[in-house]
């Protein structure tokens, strides 16, 4: 999910096909649906958009001696 959308109440609709994540009337994340189990559903063109939980920090400031 997009950081502007964090802590903020959003409403996940599913069909038996997809399943839709919105505000409002904006629709923030749509998917294909699986039932299997344990499965983790991406988008490619979505990863790398945001930074991955548990994931440290990219610094780009330099080393400090």
């Amino acid at each position: 999910m997009p950081h502007t959308h964090v802590q903020r109440t959003l409403t996940v609709l599913a069909d038996p096909h997809e399943l839709r994540i919105v505000d409002g009337v904006h629709v923030l994340a749509c998917h294909r649906r699986s039932y299997d189990k344990g499965a983790q559903i991406e988008d490619p063109a979505h990863i790398g958009c945001w930074p991955r939980r548990n994931t440290p920090p990219v610094s780009t400031a330099p080393p400090t001696a």
